[in-house]
């Protein structure tokens, strides 16, 4: 719109201030552009630190590689133009490709109100957003966790990470932690994971990137907002708080519905798989069905083979998953259940029911 000079209107600003969990609809217009050029200037730094290791390894289509791949990590995207067929993996003891991919990565998950907020508050975290604090700190303790992880549980498995120096193991490691948050890319194959990493994998791409970013997933900060749940339900609080912020009722019931659905919905899909799949020999292993589910629905994009082999009703399953996970399950339950409230102020009594 403000490249053909098109008026924004009251619509659209409102619209943005939803996607952007911004308090205003004031600078709008100046958000989007800022946006647009935070994400050309980081895909750009992107591409230069990428040039020179693709083309050293593909010759000058590595430069078309390089573009390609600064794109598609910052957009939790995962595809790949290697012509491989393992992804990244001739590059798992490059530092420059890991690291840079990796970054690009975690920039893109975090989302653009928490860089837009990194921005104006350079590195003062105290002056940070309670969104931005909870999507950082979540991000950084997930990743912090599969890289120790995977390091351990992939060490001595010669068909990843066992041949590898100690150092490139722990190259490995991070990248295997960073990649599941909704991209796709890969060092190492995913179907020779030891069933242990599989399942951390699957439960990394579950929980996904922050909202409002270029990943899937049911969120960081629903995973933060379940936990502080859990911790209220234990001390019988009547609020729940983080540092000097309460969370609403409203922002608790919505991380519940968002578990709860997602997990449902990927759960019954891999239902549907074992029973479609019954008698292919790869799909015969419950982990690979539901890593398979998880990455779909997570759109995450790592894959155990699998997918290739499905019959034409897994794959439509698969493809749901897609389109559901994308679209997220929120935005769906909107468009099914109607929300009128209560008109008339009934109020109703307490239902004792026994849990735990």
């Amino acid at each position: 719109m403000m490249l053909i000079k098109k008026k924004i209107t009251l619509k659209d600003r409102l619209l943005m201030r939803a996607e952007f969990n911004q308090e205003t609809t004031r600078g709008m217009v100046r958000l989007g552009r800022n946006i647009m050029l935070v994400t050309l200037g980081i895909e750009a730094v992107g591409f230069l630190l990428l040039i020179y290791p693709f083309v050293k390894h593909s010759g000058p289509i590595g430069i078309w590689q390089a573009l390609f791949t600064s794109v598609s990590a910052f957009c939790n995207a995962g595809f790949d133009v290697m012509g491989t067929g393992n992804s990244l993996g001739a590059f798992a003891d490059d530092v420059t490709v890991n690291l840079s991919v990796s970054f690009l990565i975690i920039l893109g998950g975090l989302g653009f109100a928490v860089l837009m907020d990194i921005g104006k508050n350079k590195l003062r975290f105290g002056k940070y957003s309670l969104h931005t604090k909870i999507a950082l700190v979540t991000s950084g303790i997930l990743i912090l966790i599969g890289w120790v992880f995977f390091f351990g549980a992939e060490y001595g498995n010669d068909a990843t990470m066992g041949q590898m120096s100690p150092a490139v193991k722990l190259l490995a490691s991070l990248f295997q932690s960073v990649s599941p948050r909704s991209t796709g890319f890969a060092t190492v194959e995913q179907s020779s994971l030891t069933s242990a990493s599989k399942f951390m994998t699957v439960f990394l791409m579950f929980i996904g990137a922050s909202p409002a970013s270029t990943g899937g997933g049911i969120r960081t900060t629903t995973l933060a907002v379940l936990l502080l749940i859990a911790v209220n339900g234990l001390s019988e609080k009547a609020d729940i708080t983080v540092g000097k912020h309460k969370i609403t009722p409203s922002t608790a019931r919505k991380a519940v519905s968002v578990f709860m659905l997602s997990l449902i919905l990927v759960l019954v899909s891999c239902l549907v798989l074992f029973i479609s799949e019954h008698g292919t020999a790869p799909a015969q292993s419950f982990e690979n069905i539901l890593f398979e589910c998880f990455s779909a629905y997570t759109t995450a994009g790592l894959t155990c083979g699998l997918s290739a082999m499905l019959s034409p009703l897994g794959k439509i399953i698969l493809i749901i998953n897609m389109f559901l996970g994308r679209v997220g399950m929120l935005t769906i339950g909107l468009v099914f259940i109607s929300n009128k409230g209560n008109k008339d102020n009934i109020g109703y009594p307490d239902g004792n029911i026994m849990v735990g």
